[in-house]
């Protein structure tokens, strides 16, 4: 994971003078890999917050003089939305917040450029996967809240393969499971047959992905989870891509979407 952790302080643009506010246990890869190794990298300062505790969480990023946290999704929608609420946070510090767990709204991420702050999309999991979208790879703020660059660094390799052939994908616009594999990725379940890695010992992620070519370049686009796929009608829809039009209204403070 350090090669992970040395890939997001370059991209984020990481130093000794940086102020990292921790929000997770020190015992996943979120908190290890995404807080406590690039702190180690760099000498920075690490504030720990555990568990959350939102108006403590707040209050410590403008008294610790915070530059660098991470928050969930459904948290920077509120507080976009919540003048009020965010009326009351020093933000003056933060240069960049990473959010992911779920796929990011469009107008989240553009509301919080406008305000100067950078929000860094991750995709991730305790298994060893690691994908990182920043201003720096993806610079359009749209593309950044769904798309990520193709992993091709440190000797991590991310393909798309057809769940049904496990043949591998080539062409934009075609939707397929993105099989992971590289020295983070782990070497499998407790008692497992070995069924979570394909016939080329790649990790099947059961993320359904396909690739864009966009004006920063080819993108890896999240599709959903391959179990959120909801088939109508003889046609698979993506319960994200729903829920994202969902939310993009005022009135709506979070949603799910799901079969029925």
């Amino acid at each position: 994971w350090m090669a992970t952790s040395s890939h997001q302080v370059s991209e984020l643009d990481l130093g000794a003078d940086d102020r990292i506010l921790c929000p997770f246990p020190l015992v996943n890869m979120a908190g290890i890999g995404g807080m406590l190794f690039p702190w180690l990298e760099t000498r920075s300062t690490l504030i720990l917050h555990q568990p959350l505790d939102l108006p403590t969480f707040l209050g410590q990023i403008g008294s610790e003089k915070i530059t660098y946290t991470v928050a969930p999704p459904p948290l920077l929608n509120m507080l976009l939305r919540n003048e009020a609420l965010l009326s009351t946070v020093d933000l003056s510090s933060v240069r960049v917040i990473t959010s992911g767990s779920a796929p990011l709204d469009p107008w989240m991420v553009e509301g919080w450029e406008a305000m100067g702050i950078e929000i860094c999309n991750a995709f991730g999991s305790n298994e060893g996967i690691g994908m990182l979208s920043t201003r720096a790879t993806v610079p359009s703020p749209t593309n950044r809240a769904r798309l990520f660059p193709i992993p091709s660094e440190n000797g991590m390799e991310g393909r798309l393969a057809d769940m049904e052939t496990d043949e591998t994908i080539t062409e934009a616009g075609v939707v397929g499971e993105l099989r992971f594999s590289g020295p983070t990725v782990f070497s499998g379940y407790v008692g497992s047959d070995g069924s979570e890695f394909d016939n080329q010992g790649a990790l099947r992620t059961g993320d359904l992905f396909e690739y864009a070519d966009t004006e920063d370049g080819r993108l890896l686009r999240f599709v959903d989870r391959a179990k959120d796929i909801v088939i109508r009608g003889g046609m698979n829809v993506s319960a994200a891509e729903v829920e994202t039009l969902i939310s993009s209204s005022e009135a709506i403070a979070e949603c799910a979407v799901i079969g029925y």
